[in-house]
């Protein structure tokens, strides 16, 4: 219907090509096809302009799948990497652990867009369903709407009258918008410093080319509330909100900035259930729904969700680390550190999976490594930092030699017994409260503890899953602190 419809506005009527193969049947392929990846689509004779039209194609029709509870499909997080790349479709599917991998190419010719696209199965190679699509240039959302139809048909899922409605839901009519909102994600998604800072910017850019984008709303929330914005944050969630009361990635943000800036533990879980239930495959939901567990000490349930997010992008450093922590919140250090160790595989410059290493060996007695680490992640962050000039990061590499110099004189007890600047901000007090608790300075410890708690840390919230503080647990004054926190 929809090609005799498009036939019938005439300009070229649209072209579809549609192979059948021999895995594919009435009925679906013989084997179910439960996991995929939508590779990033090559555009032939792409200006700079459109030298991102196909990751952008991908990201919507990753979206779009994504809400199909009986598919699992990579986020694109988990293909930005292949962008570009010559490596063989297959080999990739193999490597990122899916079924099959859709792959594509956008070729322009005047006013005119076309699109050919292949659904390939990993297994054996074979091709299970191909198409060519054709549409001017202003109905190129149109032509995103079939690629997911008719993929679907292809791979004989039945949906519900939701995910159906999700498959053809547009976020934005402005590809500028949406170019800007995909480059503000993959910034984000760096969680350096520089990378935030970028990320801001491209999200309030997308916002002005469309007022209506509501998860640009949701990007600028979430990169305002790992930057400890909340006030911000929550203008912008609650517009995103707004704009589209069942926007999953809204509730997801909701839920964290609940979480970290408000500790209203109920609402922060009920946020992020909702957002599981609205799209079962938004695999940040299942991360920071993971985060909220190993902070209320119900470990075991939040390996599981870090484990579901990692099935849904095993490719995630930032999962792979977090997960690492969770093992550290749990004391089974040698499953902590196997974790980071992946993470740093994949992404050798993740500053946070060197200072979760750090907390890691200082339990285990590995104080050298505890050092390096900690060292480690402070001058990647500093690299990273936008603001950053030669001469700062000349003076990050001196700090690293003095206080190399410092644990080799004076052991781990010098190196921690730091007094901190004069008036710390409440991040630094918890992390000074760490190194005290750590050292058995009760006193101290508890001041900044008190100190953080006031000024209602960001990263206080995991007060109680720290096993640094277990000497600590007993003590009257660190109670109150969890009390005051509704842990």
């Amino acid at each position: 219907m929809r090609v005799a419809l498009a036939a019938a506005v005439g300009l070229l009527a649209c072209v579809f090509t549609y192979l059948i193969f021999h895995a594919t049947s009435a009925s679906g392929p013989a084997t179910p096809i439960k996991s995929m990846a939508v590779l990033p689509f090559k555009t032939i004779d792409a200006g700079d302009k459109n030298a991102h039209q196909g990751l952008g194609m991908t990201d919507i029709l990753i979206t779009r799948l994504s809400n199909i509870k009986d598919l699992t499909v990579r986020p694109t997080s988990a293909i930005l990497a292949f962008e570009n790349q010559d490596q063989d479709s297959v080999t990739i599917g193999q490597r990122i652990n899916v079924d099959a991998v859709l792959e594509g190419t956008i070729y322009h010719a005047n006013d005119r867009v076309r699109v050919t696209a292949r659904l390939i199965r990993v297994s054996d190679q074979s091709p299970l369903w191909a198409g060519q699509f054709e549409k001017p240039l202003q109905d190129e959302l149109r032509l995103q709407d079939e690629i997911a139809l008719q993929l679907v048909d292809a791979l004989a899922l039945n949906l519900s009258g939701s995910e159906k409605g999700a498959l053809t839901k547009r976020h934005t009519k402005s590809a500028e918008a949406y170019q800007l909102y995909l480059e503000g994600r993959y910034q984000w998604n760096s969680r350096n410093s520089d990378g935030m800072e970028q990320a801001q910017r491209l999200f309030r850019n997308a916002i002005e080319k469309d007022p209506s984008f509501a998860l640009a709303y949701v990007g600028l929330a979430d990169t305002l509330a790992t930057m400890t914005n909340a006030g911000e944050a929550n203008l912008a969630v609650e517009k995103a909100l707004e704009l589209d009361p069942n926007l999953a990635e809204a509730h997801a943000t909701l839920g964290f900035i609940k979480m970290f800036h408000e500790w209203k533990w109920a609402e922060a879980e009920s946020a992020i259930k909702r957002s599981i239930e609205l799209n079962p495959g938004y695999a940040t939901a299942h991360h920071w729904y993971a985060t909220l567990l190993e902070i209320q000490g119900r470990n075991d349930h939040a390996k599981a969700e870090f484990q579901r997010a990692l099935e849904i992008d095993p490719m995630s450093y930032n999962f792979l680390a977090d997960l690492g922590q969770a093992y550290y919140f749990a004391h089974e250090y040698d499953k902590a550190k196997a974790y980071c160790h992946k993470s740093l595989e994949i992404y050798p410059d993740f500053h946070f999976a060197h200072w979760y290493l750090s907390d890691i060996y200082l339990q285990t007695g590995e104080y050298a490594a505890a050092v390096d680490e900690y060292l480690t992640a402070g001058v990647i962050d500093s690299n990273y930092r936008a603001s950053s000039s030669a001469l700062q990061r000349d003076r990050a590499r001196e700090y690293v030699a003095i206080h190399k110099a410092r644990y080799r004189e004076a052991g781990i007890r010098g190196f921690l017994d730091d007094p901190g600047p004069a008036n710390p901000d409440p991040n630094t007090s918890y992390s000074l409260a760490k190194r005290y608790a750590f050292l058995g300075d009760k006193k101290r410890a508890l001041d900044s503890l008190e100190a953080a708690n006031r000024g209602r840390s960001f990263v206080s919230s995991f007060v109680k899953a720290d096993p640094v503080f277990d000497k600590l647990r007993s003590e009257p004054r660190y109670q109150a602190v969890l009390q005051s926190m509704g842990l």
